[in-house]
């Protein structure tokens, strides 16, 4: 079992730094910054879902009876938690996208003109080619939810996408604060 989970996060490793490899290696950048961050959500809720199950396999081993430990060891239960950090990371992504999160400790992103014209000085093409550099300007100027400070706030959400990944409750437990807040809002104002 141990050998799947190592092999496991060992790909996701190397997947996680696939854009930084084929930038070294084959001059390859993402044209699409959104599909950037979507990528590196996944991949970063994939390598938080592999570390946990590293960390764990212990604890878990000892506690489980033969049959949880046979159920443990398949493959397709290996797959399926990195598959649900990846869902986890995506989520995470969506929720700091939209603003549902924010504060000092979570990436900020540029949503409107008044932000764009804000954060102008900030904001550095991430390639030398012109046609990729205008692409990602216009994705700026469009508002697409590009980050507001590109390496700060990338670094965040990396770790916020791998934290979603690690903790199997992080993703559920915000989701349910928020449906509960929605639906004391709903509540309050049903009875104005």
């Amino acid at each position: 079992m141990r050998k799947k989970i190592v092999g496991l996060f060992l790909f996701s490793f190397v997947l996680f730094f696939t854009p930084t490899l084929f930038r070294a290696l084959f001059s390859f950048e993402f044209d699409n910054l959104r599909l950037y961050y979507i990528f590196t959500a996944a991949t970063s809720g994939i390598l938080g879902a592999t570390f946990s199950q590293l960390t764990s396999i212990q604890s878990r081993v000892q506690s489980a009876n033969l049959d949880q430990v046979r159920a443990m060891s398949q493959f397709g239960y290996i797959m399926a938690r990195a598959m649900v950090g990846a869902g986890a990371g995506l989520i995470m992504f969506y929720l700091l996208q939209s603003g549902l999160l924010s504060g000092a400790f979570f990436p900020e992103f540029i949503h409107t003109v008044s932000d764009l014209d804000k954060f102008q000085g900030m904001i550095v093409t991430t390639t030398v080619d012109p046609v990729q550099a205008l692409s990602q300007k216009i994705e700026t100027k469009l508002a697409v939810g590009t980050l507001a400070r590109p390496a700060q706030g990338l670094s965040l959400l990396i770790v916020w996408c791998l934290l979603a990944g690690f903790s199997e409750k992080l993703v559920p437990g915000i989701l349910n604060n928020k449906a509960k807040y929605l639906q004391e809002s709903m509540n309050k104002n049903n009875r104005k």
